[in-house]
């Protein structure tokens, strides 16, 4: 089973007789997939006045091909759509909102996402 995808063997996915068909508790491999890049945007945080954002944004692509390599092609686009937007939350000014103020900012995360989704 992957990490990051929660995908099994094709032989684990039939149902067994007598189970439920899901688990209480488990994480969707979509959810583990955009919680993939945010953590590697929040621990960018710390560095954000210091670090100029198109040398965070490569640092993200490391993530969603992580993702996408790792995981389905569904993974990889949610985790290109996550990265794009915990960019534009917590990378980029005003911080902590959806708000992006300079235009190179904006061309960073359209980049970013269409990268992660030709990537998937």
């Amino acid at each position: 089973m992957s990490i990051l995808t929660g995908i099994r063997s094709p032989h684990r996915l039939a149902r067994r007789p007598g189970r439920p068909p899901g688990r209480a508790g488990t994480v969707s491999p979509s959810r583990r997939a955009s919680s993939f890049p945010f953590l590697m945007a929040l621990a960018l945080v710390p560095f954000r006045t210091d670090l100029s954002h198109t040398n965070a944004a490569p640092v993200l692509v490391v993530a969603v091909v992580a993702v996408a390599v790792l995981g389905s092609r569904t993974a990889g686009v949610v985790a290109a759509l996550s990265a794009a937007a915990w960019f534009d939350f917590s990378l980029t000014r005003p911080y902590d909102t959806f708000d992006i103020e300079a235009t190179a900012d904006i061309e960073t995360a359209v980049l970013l996402l269409v990268v992660g989704l030709i990537v998937s």
